[in-house]
């Protein structure tokens, strides 16, 4: 397995309350799709007798998830609207998804204005001139800036595990004029960011020290 390499699976119809069933066919369908990469990132010889429902699932210090029995299998989860997205690797990642505003004024200057200034409280000062700079471009466009990049922010937390906190604006996934393909943190550790399109009105980002394919599958059962 390519060390930059990662498997996105997507749930349409999700139901929150199914997440940890969705995880572990989105484990069993990572190992089972290439045994020798597995074996090849020494992934097959740590995992436990059983089936993954079997697996103990616990959570870090800030709430992360993780198999503490299988410690080279990194995943992370999100769901928002009726997406439901796993991200798994041989290598820590992060992924977030974010569904835009579906509120009435969504997608007005009034909403705009409103995204705006949470951007100036919590995010970075080059996020959020970002932001103001669109907004000649219009409400959607500002709308459409904003999750991306607030799910950008959220899969570079999710990737260090440290979640979000008192750091949130301490980092930059813009320069001001656009959105950056790395994340800017002076006092973080270096990623990637790579971002994918999937249903509209919807913002998805993977985060990693290395993105070199991500590849995206459908998951549902037969």
């Amino acid at each position: 397995m390519q060390t930059g390499r990662i498997d996105l699976y997507i749930r349409a119809g999700a139901a929150r309350r199914a997440s940890r069933e969705y995880l572990q066919e989105a484990v069993e369908r990572f190992l089972a799709s290439d045994k020798r990469a597995c074996r090849e990132e020494r992934l097959l010889p740590t995992i436990p007798v059983g089936p993954v429902s079997a697996w103990r699932l616990e959570k870090g210090e800030n709430g992360k998830p993780f198999y503490p029995d299988v410690p080279c299998l990194h995943f992370s989860v999100s769901h928002s609207g009726m997406l439901w997205i796993c991200a798994l690797s041989a290598r820590p990642v992060g992924a977030d998804l974010q569904e835009h505003g579906r509120k009435k004024k969504a997608g007005s200057a009034e909403a705009a204005d409103a995204l705006c200034r949470i951007a100036d409280r919590f995010f970075h000062p080059a996020e959020a001139c970002y932001l103001h700079s669109l907004a000649a471009s219009g409400p959607r466009a500002q709308e459409t800036a904003f999750y991306d990049i607030w799910a950008a922010k959220e899969s570079y937390v999710k990737y260090t595990g440290e979640g979000i906190g008192k750091n949130f604006g301490a980092f930059s996934v813009s320069d001001g004029n656009g959105l950056l393909s790395a994340v800017c943190a002076p006092a973080g550790p270096p990623a990637m960011l790579h971002f994918l399109k999937t249903e509209p009105g919807y913002s998805l980002c993977v985060c990693a020290e290395k993105v070199e394919n991500v590849a995206v599958k459908p998951l549902a059962r037969a």
